[in-house]
């Protein structure tokens, strides 16, 4: 059903990010959610939400829809950005085969302030090194 939906929707911005904003919806990205949030303040729907809205900004800036940058990005966005990103690597597209997760946990580690916080980023990579997030296929 997606890969057809990706070529009915290829080449509209607006299609294209409610697209995003309904594929979003991945169990895999709110275990992490919910796994890193344990230990920070209680998460609310307005947090899931925003997290939800803004998981396409970049940490420099570039990203949309309101071109937020850095630490004005909101946390779940930044945690959401990295994870979304991670499963559209590892998994096959219409368009490539999936990355093996050493190469895409090196883009991620690579685009360290460019697209992704590099504090999260740096989490992530440790926390799926050490296996403390495993991943189901």
């Amino acid at each position: 059903v997606w890969g057809n939906i990706e070529n009915i929707m290829k080449g509209t911005k607006d299609r294209v990010k409610q697209y995003h904003f309904l594929k979003i919806n991945n169990n895999n990205i709110c275990d992490f959610i919910f796994s890193f949030s344990s230990s920070h303040s209680k998460v609310n729907n307005e947090d899931i939400l925003m997290g939800v809205k803004h998981h396409h900004e970049h940490y420099n800036g570039n990203g949309y829809p309101d071109g937020l940058k850095n630490d004005n990005i909101p946390y779940f966005s930044r945690i959401i950005n990295i994870c979304d990103s991670f499963d559209a690597m590892t998994s096959d597209r219409p368009y490539r085969k999936s990355f093996i997760m050493d190469k895409a946990l090196k883009d991620i580690y690579n685009r360290r302030y460019i697209q992704y916080d590099p504090y999260i980023a740096d989490i992530f990579i440790a926390l799926l090194r050490n296996g403390k997030i495993t991943l189901k296929y």
